[in-house]
């Protein structure tokens, strides 16, 4: 059994590198390292949910609303976990928890990961 797991994760809307991920099981670590080479930060879901609920405030369309509004229920319902920002080079931002994420690589077979 392998004590490591690297994948590099692709981003859920466009398939592009979000970076490269590893993860050790014991002692457990999660270490996330972006596309462009610095280090992917995990944010406390509380503060993570006043930046959201912040988006959906300052919102200009419903489109944006709409998003913004799935993304603060994804915060509220993984409350207790840290999350991750998760930007792929288009753009694309994805809010996804680090046990959602190591759940990806760990099913993922080969070294890709799409983050569910």
């Amino acid at each position: 059994m392998k004590l490591t797991v690297r994948r590099r994760l692709l981003c859920p809307a466009c398939g592009d590198v979000i970076g490269d991920a590893a993860y050790r099981r014991w002692p457990g670590s999660l270490v996330i390292r972006a596309a462009a080479g610095h280090d992917i930060t995990p944010i406390a879901a509380g503060l993570m949910r006043r930046m959201v609920e912040r988006e959906v405030a300052e919102a200009s369309s419903p489109a944006a609303r709409e998003a913004g509004t799935a993304r603060s229920r994804y915060v509220t319902d993984n409350i207790t976990d840290l999350i991750y920002d998760l930007r792929c080079p288009r753009g694309h931002s994805t809010l996804r928890s680090a046990p959602s994420i190591i759940r990806s690589m760990t099913a993922a077979h080969g070294e890709w990961a799409v983050i569910e």
